[in-house]
Formats: structure tokens, sequence, C-alpha cells
């Protein structure tokens, strides 16, 4: 474990915040932060943004480093009381994945990254090929289980769908 902090965590999380409403400030009509809403937190994301017309939801995760190439998808946002992660919650229309010292955004649309991960109809799902981990890197109350996805994985399996925006 890497011993990082809650408040590190915070921190981190802080900057990524305000790099990333930077950037959704110039390509969206209105940005709308859900932080007084926990319902439209754990549905819809931690933003609302409206572009050409339409709503959209959006779940930021914000990490210091690009390290690994992986993305962790979050299957229990804490385990020993059995509460399901974001990756089975979610019903937003975009996850943001941003390296803060990379400056690096990927985003990519939450339902293609569901019917991927769980598969569709009678497809299974690819996301049980990665073991499932304990979040080790910050000092948490709870008890946060994912698993490490290789972006390039994610680029071959959602192709266009999947972006690379740089925000230096």
């Amino acid at each position: 474990m890497d011993g990082l902090t809650i408040r590190h965590s915070q921190i981190l999380g802080i900057q990524g915040e305000r790099e990333v409403l930077m950037f959704l400030n110039r390509v969206a009509s209105r940005v709308d932060v859900t932080v007084s809403s926990a319902f439209l937190q754990q549905v819809w994301g931690d933003f609302t943004i409206t572009k050409h017309g339409q709503d959209c939801g959006i779940e930021l995760k914000a990490e210091q480093s690009n390290r690994w190439g992986n993305l962790f998808l979050e299957t229990w946002s804490n385990r020993e009381w059995r509460t399901l992660g974001w990756l089975l919650k979610l019903r937003g229309d975009y996850l943001f994945s941003y390296f803060v010292e990379q400056q690096e955004l990927w985003t990519m649309p939450i339902p293609d990254l569901q019917d991927w991960a769980f598969g569709v109809g009678d497809g299974q799902g690819h996301i049980w090929t990665y073991p499932e981990k304990k979040q080790s890197k910050y000092d948490q109350k709870n008890d946060s289980w994912g698993r490490c996805v290789p972006i390039v994985t994610l680029q071959k399996a959602l192709g266009d769908d999947i972006k690379l925006f740089r925000l230096d």
C-alpha cells in the first residue's frame, strides 16, 4: 500500500474536478455539479452537462498517475457491507477517467463499458477475466474492490467510443 491519506485523495479529487470542469465549460453549454444531490451523484454521476441540446451525466474518477496504463473499475464500493460499486450502479452517460500528473482525460460511454464488462443478452462479459482486487492506494474507511483493466483492452473493445483528451 502506498499509504496515501484520505486527505491526499480528496485534494487529488478537487484538483481533477477543477481541471475537468474547465474542459467541460469549453465543450458544453451548461455544466452542473451534482454534489448537492446524493441520488444524482450515485446514479447519474458527478456532473450533468448540456451539449447540443442533450443532457448527459458524467462520472469522474481522478487518479494521481497513469503509471500502469489501467483503469480501476469498481465493483464494490464497500464489499464488507455488500454495497455495489459505481460500475454496477451508474446509469449516467459517460465515465471520465482523469490522470492528474499526465493531464490525460479518458472518456467512454458508461453503457458501452457496462456491456463490455457484463455482457449483452446471452453474451459473456469480459470483466471476469481480470482478478478482483482491494483498493490499496489510499487509506479509506470503505472496503472498495474492483478490477484493473488495461486501457488498451478497452480501446480495442470500445473502438472510437473511448477518447483521450490532453488537458495541458
